[in-house]
Parts: structure tokens; sequence; C-alpha cells
């Protein structure tokens, strides 16, 4: 755990310091990705959010822009920015699937 310290300078005479103690946070792999009509941000939203871990089928990608066309499960098409797909299930469904093979 690390320590915050404010100081302040008033009027070039004195400082004073407050010392508070800063908590440690982390970045929940918890998110949503938006399916788009076309392979830009400029493209209309189709579905707002993906949930991270969303099976997808690829159908086409456009590497230029850096997107690829996919179908989802109950047959959306759209676009995601292909920086947002992994050849890998997440973390939480392998770690899930391990968990039941050890069971």
């Amino acid at each position: 755990m690390r320590k915050l310290v404010l100081g302040l300078w008033l009027a070039g005479l004195s400082v004073f310091c407050i010392s508070a103690t800063a908590a440690t946070m982390y970045v929940s792999d918890q998110f949503t990705v938006p399916l788009r009509r076309g392979p830009s941000n400029n493209h209309k939203i189709l579905h707002a959010g993906l949930p991270s871990g969303t099976p997808l089928e690829v159908i086409r990608e456009d590497s230029a822009a850096g997107f690829t066309q996919v179908r989802t499960s109950n047959g959306t098409e759209g676009w995601i920015e292909t920086h947002f797909l992994s050849a890998q299930p997440i973390a939480r469904d392998q770690l899930a699937a391990a968990n039941r093979r050890v069971e």
C-alpha cells in the first residue's frame, strides 16, 4: 500500500503536508464491446455491448481499418475492432473449464 503526500506552498513561507493511505485498485476484465454496421467508429452501433467472452464467427478482416466482420450466435452480422478479438477464450472461462476438469 502506498502513501500519498499532499503539500501546499503558502506565500513562499511555509509548507504543510497531509498524509493519506491510498488503496490499491485493479482494472476489471469485465467489459462490453460495440458491434457496428461498418468497419469504423463512425458507423452506427448495432449492439451496444457484446460482453467479454462472447464467441463470434469471423467473416472477414479489414486490416487497414483495424476491424473484423463477425457473426453472433443469433445471426447478427457486424464489425468489431480487431484488437478486441482473441483466438483463446478469456481467462475467466479458461479458469472455469480447468476447475470443471479438476472436479
